[in-house]
């Protein structure tokens, strides 16, 4: 048993352990195979091919992708959110930026009355 593991999402964890069974006890119904190489992906890709054809010619190989671009699928749609919410807040700044400077604009042509204190005239009869 497994305390913590990333299967298809790096954002979110698993809370719960994972069980591993061996391969022979519970046959996967799709399997991944990781490769680490210095190479760049092109010819790595067809060697990885060509060992897998040699190993089982009707195994089929497909999706192959470097980690780059396997960890920015996974964590694309928390990406979208994360840059839509920075545009609201972009927005909201700018809006409120525009309301400040309008409020402290009419207040600097329209100056406040100045009070006057009346006093009754004390007029002779």
């Amino acid at each position: 048993m497994v305390r913590r593991a990333i299967h298809a999402d790096f954002a979110v964890g698993s809370s719960a352990g994972v069980y591993y069974y061996p391969i022979y006890q519970q046959p996967p119904q799709l399997a991944s195979l990781v490769v680490k190489s210095v190479a760049a992906t092109p010819p790595t890709s067809a060697a990885v091919r060509e060992a897998i054809h040699t190993v089982d010619p009707a195994q089929p190989v497909f999706d192959l992708q470097t980690m780059e671009a396997w960890v920015s699928a996974s964590l694309g749609a928390r990406r979208f959110g994360v840059l839509l919410l920075a545009s609201f807040a972009t927005t909201t700044l700018f809006l409120a930026t525009l309301g400040i400077y309008g409020v402290v604009g009419y207040r600097v042509g329209h100056p406040p009355r100045r009070p006057r204190l009346r006093f009754p005239r004390q007029g002779r009869r």
